[in-house]
């Protein structure tokens, strides 16, 4: 399909995302011009060529579309998490309306994840970092029985969270993250294959603080100099120091910005590639429908960090956004 229109994209093996230690979503723009990412709320924000989505809620949908094995993931909330067994990902940029419809005005990203396999194969990984990560990742698969594959696949990632909060030691950007897949395939009839998916994720952690540039003079309160401000001399107008050169280190009373998410969702896809004749003579007809339900529950607690502004916690605020989708296209390619 892409040698066919002509757009700009940006694809990575998954053997290059593992060599480049890319574990979130939004450390793949690093890696790709014109592309930016950043936590907005615990999630991730992806702008490409400028266009993206000012959003705190899970709720909403991102003008970036996000897709996993070809199925759209249709809330913010759906880029939560992390990357594991990939076989690769591609980013497309400009709008993709042409190809994958709405809610791609700025391009997308699409992941695909590793299929089962005709012989066992599978692979374990630990790592441990700064701030007391330890990350554990594995999978496994192969048949099971005649004409029926499967691969299980999980990852581990938790961290003691990289900002610290100086007006009370508290720990901000934890991650405690718990994320699993079943990928299955089963040759149903001679050309017509199966394909299933289940995965599900339990995260609790800490969103990312805030990084501030205050712009007044810590004395006068007078508006600071371009440079001086830029150097991180100066203060917010409630006192606060800038904090923008050393984001590990930020103010604020609020002593958390919980960001817990649990995600449980799938799909079923079913395709089958025959070879027809046809007047105009021979012709390949491809028939691939597929559906998935998907569910994500998503319960954040506290709010945005505002300056030093103390908000009420009333308690968990939860969002569920459920996901159904049923798609059928029969495609002639005429020789």
């Amino acid at each position: 399909m892409c040698a066919e229109r002509a757009m700009a994209i940006s694809a990575f093996s998954g053997e290059a995302l593992t060599q480049m230690n890319m574990t979130r979503p939004q450390d793949l723009v690093q890696h790709i011009a014109n592309a930016t990412a950043t936590d907005n709320g615990g999630q991730p924000r992806i702008n490409i060529r400028g266009v993206a989505l000012n959003e705190f809620s899970g709720g909403n949908e991102n003008p970036i579309g996000y897709y996993v094995d070809e199925v759209y993931q249709g809330t913010l909330s759906g880029s939560i998490g992390d990357t594991f067994d990939i076989q690769r990902v591609e980013v497309l940029k400009g709008p993709q309306g042409t190809l994958f419809g709405r809610n791609t005005t700025g391009g997308l990203v699409h992941w695909i994840t590793q299929r089962p396999t005709d012989i066992f194969a599978g692979y374990a990984s630990a790592q441990y970092g700064n701030f007391d990560q330890v990350i554990l990742e594995g999978a496994v698969g192969g048949p099971i029985a005649n004409g029926f594959r499967v691969r299980i696949a999980g990852k581990y990632n938790r961290d003691d969270g990289w900002q610290k909060n100086t007006f009370n030691s508290a720990r901000f950007g934890k991650k405690n993250n718990l994320s699993g897949r079943i990928n299955a395939d089963w040759d149903i009839a001679p050309g017509i294959v199966g394909e299933f998916n289940l995965h599900g994720s339990h995260i609790r952690g800490q969103a990312d603080a805030i990084s501030l540039m205050g712009v007044l003079d810590p004395v006068t309160h007078a508006p600071c100099a371009a440079s001086v401000a830029l150097a991180g001399n100066c203060v917010s107008a409630l006192g606060q120091p800038s904090n923008f050169l050393n984001p590990k280190r930020v103010e604020s009373e609020q002593d958390r910005l919980r960001m817990n998410v649990d995600t449980l969702g799938g799909y079923a896809r079913f395709g089958a590639a025959l070879r027809c004749r046809t007047s105009a003579g021979n012709s390949s007809c491809d028939l691939t429908p597929y559906c998935q339900n998907g569910r994500q529950r998503k319960r954040p607690r506290g709010g945005q960090m505002l300056l030093q502004i103390r908000s009420p916690q009333t308690g968990p605020s939860p969002q569920t956004a459920r996901n159904r989708a049923t798609f059928g296209d029969v495609i002639l390619l005429y020789q």
